[in-house]
């Protein structure tokens, strides 16, 4: 099991126990306390949904696996893939830069920042490589939109 979905997991089951406590508590701003937890919990289930979503989609555009995209090692390829998948991530996603960073091979926030300048200098320069970016990220709004109606979310 990848650390996002045990994490994902754990967050879940916290948020059974938290819904049990809240049924037994009296006190309004216990309660009040317990529910901002539940909605931050459910945010950030919700975001490592959308960080798996992204690999999945970047991998499959290069017809790779995530394994061969999360790979420690400066080819071209990967980080490229890499690359996308942070900027999605950072675009489309309220993620800070560490999360975003974690989700994507263990990066620091170093790494996206780097990763959300050269996605700058590629429009600066128009470069092939943004044409790939934005068929990408279609690609994954497309798949998120699917998933949505499905889910039943608005």
């Amino acid at each position: 099991m990848s650390l996002n979905k045990e994490i994902a997991t754990n967050r879940e089951h916290a948020l059974n126990i938290l819904y049990k406590i809240i049924k037994l508590a009296k006190d309004p701003d216990f309660i009040e306390y317990v529910e901002s937890e539940i909605l931050n919990a459910e945010m950030a289930i919700k975001e490592i949904d959308k960080a798996e979503l992204i690999k999945r989609v970047v991998a499959d555009y290069y017809n790779r696996t995530i394994d061969e995209m999360m790979v420690n090692n400066r080819k071209l390829l990967p980080v490229k893939m890499r690359q996308i998948a942070m900027n999605i991530l950072d675009i489309h996603t309220s993620m800070s830069l560490s999360e975003i960073g974690n989700a994507i091979g263990n990066k620091d926030h170093a790494t996206v920042l780097h990763s959300k300048k050269c996605l700058s200098n590629w429009r600066d320069i128009n470069d092939p490589r943004l044409l790939e970016f934005n068929q990408i990220e279609g690609i994954y709004l497309k798949r998120l939109q699917k998933i949505s109606l499905i889910k039943g979310e608005s």
